[in-house]
């Protein structure tokens, strides 16, 4: 009986060792190909060309499928999807499937990283191009205040979000995009300033400011 054992229990342990190093492999061969597409999404500029975006969206699938379960990819597939859309605006087909190929993207990082906040801003964000105001977006905006309260680039995902259908938000809504944009001029005055601007409601919002400086900042005296 033991002599039989034996030879089974190192096949088993051979077939253990195989799979562990066929994963490692794998996850190596992911990080990779996931270091350009991270280095090239924070080192270059957002108004990148479709070529080059279609070329990095290429870059980020082949990571996927060499590690599906990559939530950063994922992520950074979902913007790069997202920016070519901007660079489609004025063509409704394209710019629609790419955002709808950046929502799916952020969904499926979410599904992988629930706690994760640029994730679910960054979904916020889609849906509102989209527009879609419906319940999950009001999820995405309360899952990023849950998990990213002071992070500048979550904050700047909802604000913006938010501040393109301040028509249509509600109350509690607008409240929550003033408190982002208060917690952005807390860090980063500039950006702050630039969204208030962009969006040309400071006669609306500036009063509304809780935070002093904001209040008597430049941006606000109109």
């Amino acid at each position: 009986m033991k002599k039989t054992i034996k030879p089974t229990f190192l096949a088993f342990m051979m077939l253990v060792l195989t799979w562990g190093i066929y994963q490692s492999v794998r996850v190596s061969l992911a990080d990779i190909k996931h270091y350009p597409i991270k280095h090239w999404m924070q080192e270059n500029h957002p108004k990148a060309n479709n070529e080059e975006l279609t070329k990095y969206i290429d870059k980020a699938k082949s990571a996927i499928k060499t590690n599906p379960n990559n939530s950063d990819t994922r992520e950074y597939l979902a913007r790069f999807y997202y920016l070519r859309a901007l660079n489609n605006d004025k063509q409704p087909d394209l710019y629609r499937a790419d955002l709808i190929q950046a929502y799916i993207q952020h969904k499926t990082a979410i599904k992988h990283r629930p706690q994760w906040p640029y994730s679910w801003a960054n979904l916020a964000l889609v849906k509102a191009h989209l527009q879609q105001l419906d319940s999950e977006f009001d999820t995405a905006i309360e899952m990023t205040k849950k998990y990213g309260p002071w992070e500048i680039a979550s904050n700047n995902a909802i604000v913006q979000a938010l501040l393109t259908h301040w028509q249509q938000i509600t109350p509690e809504q607008q409240a929550t995009a003033i408190a982002a944009l208060e917690r952005i001029f807390v860090q980063h005055q500039q950006t702050a300033r630039s969204l208030l601007k962009h969006y040309k409601l400071q006669t609306v919002i500036c009063p509304r400011f809780k935070e002093e400086k904001f209040r008597e900042d430049k941006t606000c005296k109109f």
